[in-house]
Order: C-alpha cells, then structure tokens, then sequence
C-alpha cells in the first residue's frame, strides 16, 4: 500500500488543523482549574495521539523538552505512522500554561510542519527576539540597534511619531530596563504575563491586535514556532541565542548549532514552505477559545500555509465530548489497475484530488471513512495483484482491517469492524 511521500502542504495542513484542534479541546477540559501541569499534559496527551494518526514520518524538532526531560512530544521523538513524507515538527500543545489555569486570554495549541530539515533545531534556552510585521522595508530594525533606536527607526519607516508605536514585550523582570527605554521614546509598551508566540504573532496585523513590534527574550523553541507563524503571515523576525551558563553552551553545540553568536532571521530558522495551526484554548487576539456546553464543544483554529500565504479560520463544532460520527464517507475502487491502458478517455480526471479533499475533511472530523477495495478473480485483470493497491493518498491506515474478501472488500476506519451487510442495512 503507497502513500504520497512529498511535502503536500494543501492536504497536510487539515490534518494538522485536527491536531491542533484535539489538543485544545483537552486543555479546555481545566480551564480555570489551577492546575497548569494537568492542563499541558492532557493537551501533549491529545497532540501525540492525533499526530500518530497521520500519513507522516515526522521528527519532533520542536517539543517539550529533551528526551531526559520529557516522556511524550520530546525533541527527536518519531511521530506520525511513518508511512507518509518525512517532515519537521515543531509544536508546542499548550502556549500558555498559566493563562490557561487562570483563565486568561491568549492561551493557544500550536503546531507547525515542514519538509525534514526546514527548521531550525533550537534549545530550550533563551532567544533575544525582534518581530514587527509586513509593508516594511527589510532590515529596518535589527537586534543590533538599541530599543529606542528600532522605536525611532520603525517610526520614521511607517510615516509616525514614536508615540504612535506600540511594542509588545513579556512582562518579567529581566525586561524592567528595556521597558523603561521603549517607553522612554514616548512609545507605548503592551505586557504580556505569558503567550510567547501569540505576543510575536501579533505584529502580523496591526488593524486587530494594535502591535507594531515586538522584542525581549522568550524561549528559542517558542521563537521558531512564531518565525514559522510569520513566514505565512507575513512580517519580518530575527533571533538569537542568549546563554546563561556552559551547559545551556552545551546543549547548543548538541544541537547542532556551532555559530553561538549568530542571528537568525525569520527565513534562516524556517527555511522552506511550512504550514502552521493554531487553536484557541482561551479567547484570544486571532482566535476565539473553546466554548463549552453540555451540549456540545466549540473551537475555532487558525489554519495557515506559507507557499500559498492562505490565512483561513476553521470552525469546529461537536456533540457532546466526541466527534460527530452519524456520516459515513464511502471511497469505491480508487485503485491503480484502473489506470491500465486501453479502458478509453476518462470523464472524470479530477475524481483523485477531490476525492482526497473529501478524505482529508472527513479525518478531520474524525467522522467514519469506507473504502471499497476490489480483488478481481478474472484471469488478466487489471484489478489483481499490484493492480489493487490503493492510489497514493486514498489507502486507508496501514492498521484497518480487510472486512470482506473476494471480488470486493471494505477497509473501515471505524473502531469496530464493519461488514458489507451491515454497510447496507444502514444505507437510506
């Protein structure tokens, strides 16, 4: 059985808005709760089961921590069923711990993926960050210049008065004395208590949030989250790696990173075409939070890919606590042997790709999916043998089970086996 093994991001990103979105449905669950460390681990618990679900062979470069420091989502955990394109993962379920303990706004589920080798593998140390958003000219601010030089400077390239900029920075007390002198430049400043990547996503639309920068020292893992946020956003970022001690030198140089002083621009920490989801736990700047009910779940993800620069906001909404499964998708012989020469001129060429959309949707969704196989029995069909594999993106996982053998058979993606009788007896 084939499976697809380049970078299709169109057809990638809605199972990785799945993702996302399983995640912060379980972080929902302990809203207001308190308990930060129960909150991230039922969203790191969420993730790691739905990415395992995907066609991919996935590389956790961005996670929860090294291997010796976290037991699920750690950096260089294989994920995905291993049947799919190999990819870079950066991911960080639950942005915002104590935001969502306190129930407070900005708390997110993100995730982003590449083609393997397309991000950077940054520690868990400090990043020295700088983001403002798109419409400028390149470079007119840098990690060189002082706070109140890159206030000024960003000022004269947009037309205004310093006093009509607002920065964006991480409210702690490492960042007293940059506040002091950004405010200094008559600028306002915006504190944020946690949501290192949403404070630099921000900068990517001015109009909603009001942020037209961004600066201070965050997490690098969190930095190349947001360097991926804004390659398909838009808007320009530069990082580098502040360490406070040999072993944070050491963890650096393990890697793989040998220039310890380097700055990273947004296109050197994403180097290619990405697509990047991020589901609101809590009510936010670009996402509203899970709405919950007795009735029913609510969920809106920000679904983004950065080759096309599509910006697309996804809703959710489900019954009870589990996906909605009353529908079935049913998928009739989409095989290779149907490709055989002499069958004559097709009248449908695009059955595939919408066929695949439809797949794509319906695992999102988490609703049932059929496919019908068929096993010829006539001598020289085309339908026997290599001729029966599925065609690349339309096989079912690798662990459905064959439910019916002979002429045709059913692979079903439902949680019990389902017969051909009890397809029918279902039907309308």
């Amino acid at each position: 059985m084939s499976h697809p093994t380049d970078f299709n991001d169109r057809m990638l990103s809605l199972g990785l808005a799945r993702v996302s979105e399983r995640a912060a449905l379980a972080a929902a669950e302990l809203i207001g709760r308190g308990d930060e460390r129960a909150a991230d681990q039922a969203a790191v618990d969420a993730m790691r089961d739905e990415l395992n679900r995907l066609d991919i062979d996935g590389v956790v470069v961005i996670g929860e921590g090294e291997r010796d420091e976290a037991p699920m989502l750690y950096i260089g955990e294989k994920v995905g069923n291993g049947e799919g394109p190999a990819v870079d993962i950066a991911l960080d379920p639950l942005e915002g711990t104590s935001l969502t303990a306190k129930d407070m706004p900005n708390a997110l589920a993100v995730i982003a993926m590449g083609p393997r080798g397309s991000m950077l593998h940054a520690p868990d140390v400090y990043m020295d960050k700088l983001a403002i958003g798109p419409g400028y000219p390149t470079d007119v601010v840098s990690l060189e210049m002082s706070p109140s030089e890159r206030v000024i400077a960003l000022a004269a390239a947009g037309g205004c008065s310093p006093a009509d900029i607002t920065v964006c920075i991480l409210e702690r007390p490492r960042h007293d004395e940059l506040v002091a002198e950004v405010r200094g430049t008559g600028a306002a400043v915006r504190l944020i208590t946690d949501g290192d990547v949403a404070g630099a996503m921000h900068v990517a639309d001015h109009d909603l949030t009001g942020i037209d920068m961004y600066m201070g020292q965050g997490g690098a893992p969190e930095g190349v989250l947001a360097a991926a946020a804004l390659k398909c956003m838009g808007g320009q970022m530069w990082g580098r790696l502040v360490f406070r001690n040999d072993d944070e030198r050491a963890r650096a140089r393990r890697a793989g990173i040998t220039d310890l002083d380097r700055v990273y621009a947004r296109d050197d920490m994403v180097t290619r075409g990405v697509i990047f989801a991020a589901t609101g736990v809590t009510d936010g700047s670009f996402v509203k939070g899970v709405k919950r009910d007795v009735r029913f779940r609510e969920a809106e993800t920000l679904l983004m890919r950065s080759k096309t620069g599509s910006v697309r906001h996804d809703d959710l909404s489900q019954s009870g606590t589990a996906p909605v499964t009353a529908t079935a998708l049913l998928l009739i012989d989409f095989q290779t042997g149907f490709d055989a020469t002499g069958r004559g001129a097709r009248n449908n060429p695009q059955a595939e790709d919408r066929a695949r959309d439809l797949l794509a949707h319906w695992r999102v969704a988490g609703a049932p999916v059929v496919h019908v196989w068929h096993n010829s029995t006539a001598p020289g069909s085309p339908l026997r043998g290599a001729g029966t594999a599925f065609k690349p993106g339309l096989a079912p996982p690798a662990a459905a089970a064959i439910h019916a053998a002979a002429v045709s058979a059913l692979h079903g993606e439902f949680a019990r086996a389902v017969s051909v009788g009890e397809l029918l007896a279902h039907a309308p």
